[in-house]
């Protein structure tokens, strides 16, 4: 629909500049001190991917499961923003995307596999190496939003697991798992290992899940798959995920509200960071970089101010 003009406009109906004049004119400067670079790189690709399914929000959105579970949000909230903020480069892809170049790829809540072939594109994916964390609620629905014979078409199979109990989340009580290290949120699948091992368990405070495996992990030809039962907390989802990356640890890391943006090509290699919550942030750089928009170089641990952005190029 394009703006609303009378907001967007640089220039007013009576021929008179707007406030936003002078800040358009810094943005051209400031984009002409690092074309070269953003002409000459291209974003460094993400080795992380997490499925969104409009299907699967439509069957959440007329299946209630649980109390916690707003698909969209619950995928952002949980998922996808605890990753970002953690410095990972992630990208929200559709079930008919090609799954080939990332190390991880994620399906939360996602009930039906039956979208362009995804369950037979994920077998070939992992036999080759890729590693798959499904779950909660993944593979529970066919392609018309019904149950099946059994909890899953193929993940208790794949995953080498069998679903014992299951419960929807109170978030006034979660379940703690791994001996108090993390607790669960939204949904609680307990499972017992047909072939897999365990890399979490329910503790003494999920009752009849006591004991039940929450997270596990199974080979399958080259690649994983990691069945997770319920989503743990940010910090512990953010590890399990980095656990399973294949990629070299990046040239910096960041405060949860400074978002970087690798690039590299022929132009060099660096990043573009932007500071989002108007507060004070942090960014700790392994390697030398120049801002081009200032001319500063800054090496080990920089101050970036609220609202701060920098175009960093390694030197």
């Amino acid at each position: 629909a394009g703006q609303e003009l009378m907001h967007g406009t640089i220039i007013d109906t009576y021929g008179r500049p707007t406030y936003t004049y002078g800040e358009i004119q810094r943005l051209a400067k400031n984009l002409h001190k690092c074309s070269g670079f953003l002409n000459g790189t291209k974003l460094k690709p993400a080795k992380v991917a997490i499925h969104y399914s409009a299907l699967a929000e439509k069957m959440l959105l007329n299946q209630t499961l649980a109390e916690e579970l707003h698909y969209r949000f619950s995928l952002r909230d949980k998922i996808y923003q605890p990753l970002l903020e953690a410095g990972i480069r992630v990208d929200v892809i559709a079930p008919d995307h090609d799954l080939s170049g990332y190390d991880v790829v994620i399906s939360p809540f996602l009930p039906c596999l039956d979208e362009e072939n995804l369950r037979e594109r994920l077998e070939e994916w992992i036999q080759n190496g890729g590693t798959w964390v499904a779950g909660p609620l993944a593979d529970i629905r066919d392609a018309n939003g019904a149950k099946m014979n059994t909890p899953y078409s193929c993940l208790e199979e794949w995953g080498g697991v069998y679903r014992k109990y299951f419960v929807s989340s109170n978030p006034r009580y979660p379940f703690s798992l791994d001996n108090g290290r993390t607790t669960g949120q939204i949904w609680y699948d307990g499972y017992e290992l047909k072939g897999a091992c365990a890399k979490a368990t329910y503790d003494s405070d999920a009752f009849e899940l006591a004991d039940l495996v929450a997270i596990s992990e199974n080979r399958k030809g080259s690649g994983r798959i990691v069945v997770m039962g319920t989503v743990p907390q940010a910090d512990y989802f953010v590890n399990l995920i980095i656990h399973y990356m294949k990629s070299e640890t990046p040239d910096f890391t960041s405060s949860d509200n400074v978002l970087c943006v690798p690039r590299k090509g022929n132009a060099g290699e660096g990043l573009i960071l932007a500071e989002y919550r108007h507060a004070p942030g942090a960014l700790s750089l392994n390697r030398k970089a120049t801002d081009l928009l200032t001319g500063t170089t800054y090496s080990g641990e920089v101050h970036i101010a609220p609202y701060d952005v920098m175009v960093l190029m390694y030197i």
